[in-house]
């Protein structure tokens, strides 16, 4: 009779182990709720001051030269904007309207004292219904200004590209990205000079859109994550990680199912890539992950970003910290700002979220 009620003793205290488990994972469920709920009602009061508001499809990089991240375009719920802002010194600073024409998901990236920047789409969501444009021109960005570079030879008109710089070769690169006619996504790699375009090797990964490609110093090499080869209904996809070293592709080895349109940046301090959210193809997604020494590891975090993609992140070498924002959930644009350093998420501010305007894009 003991035996039976010290088996129904230890039922009972793992009953009430597993619903004292529970509730302490909805306390922390609802803490977190509240946090981004708080955030979003303090908004812009948070001494961020004037905003972007929310964004997708947005790009972002960091600026030596300007000692901050510079923020070109995207859209929020219903309007797709053409607009560089700088975030410095905790703040948003609106800089210019003139410049690349409004647009999403152009790429971008800093080389040698200027951001060069390349093609985009003219819609996504919102109250235009003209069809998706896809744009082929090239600026750059120097001392606060927009240029328009015209060259001979350049990619074709796309958006979603990856795009990288090499700093010991003095390169920057373009893969792929998403485009006009049947196959709807293309596998071409170019590389900018300063001055010119030049198309280099054609055989590499499946052709792809909202890849990343971010430069390895250990390595290196650039090193390309992820892409969408699904639009293109490619069978032969060729793996999720490849390394570019100026004259080949090499693949690389990867356990990590494939995603795109994820974030991913790289601690130059501390030598590890970061990736948050992205889409694998049936759910959006808020994992956070870090890359080191040839390995994936998925961390535990309790609290992150809400799932998205079409957002941005960068590094931000002055404050050794992960800078991410805007994106979108599928139904609702974002206007939150995280910090990601030492192992964890902070907000930092919040625009409340706003649901897009669906217009057949």
């Amino acid at each position: 009779m003991k035996g039976l009620f010290r088996c129904v003793g230890h039922l009972i205290k793992k009953r009430i182990d597993y619903l004292v488990m529970k509730q302490r994972n909805l306390f922390k469920m609802f803490a977190k709720k509240l946090l981004f709920g708080l955030a979003l009602l303090i908004g812009d009061a948070a001494g961020f001051g004037q905003s972007p508001g929310v964004r997708n499809g947005h790009n972002m990089v960091y600026y030596t030269s300007s000692d901050g991240i510079i923020l070109f375009g995207g859209a929020d719920e219903a309007k797709v904007y053409g607009d560089t802002w700088l975030f410095s010194n905790s703040k948003w600073k609106k800089i210019t309207e003139n410049g690349p024409s409004p647009r999403t998901f152009p790429c971008m990236d800093e080389a040698d004292n200027y951001i060069l920047f390349f093609g985009g789409n003219a819609v996504l969501f919102g109250s235009d219904k003209n069809p998706v444009h896809y744009l082929d021109d090239t600026w750059i960005f120097r001392d606060g200004n927009w240029k328009k570079v015209e060259t001979k030879l350049y990619p074709t008109a796309r958006a979603e590209a990856a795009m990288g710089y090499d700093p010991l070769r003095k390169k920057i690169v373009l893969f792929g990205g998403r485009m006009a006619g049947e196959k709807w996504v293309a596998g071409d790699t170019w590389e900018f000079d300063g001055s010119k375009w030049t198309q280099m090797e054609k055989q590499g990964p499946t052709s792809r859109s909202g890849a990343t490609l971010t430069y390895d110093p250990l390595l290196k090499h650039l090193v390309l994550f992820g892409g969408n080869p699904v639009i293109a209904k490619e069978k032969d996809y060729n793996g999720p990680m490849w390394s570019w070293d100026g004259n080949n592709w090499v693949q690389m080895s990867s356990a990590i199912p494939l995603v795109f349109n994820a974030c991913v940046a790289y601690n130059t301090k501390e030598h590890f890539f970061l990736r948050f959210g992205g889409w694998n193809g049936s759910e959006r997604l808020n994992e956070t992950l870090t890359y080191k020494d040839k390995e994936w590891e998925k961390l535990a975090l309790e609290i992150a970003p809400p799932a998205r993609n079409h957002s941005r992140m960068v590094y931000d070498p002055k404050n050794n910290a992960f800078i991410l924002f805007g994106g979108h959930d599928g139904d609702n644009v974002f206007g939150d700002m995280w910090s990601f350093k030492h192992g964890k998420w902070t907000l930092l501010y919040a625009v409340g979220p706003r649901r897009r305007v669906e217009n057949g894009h």
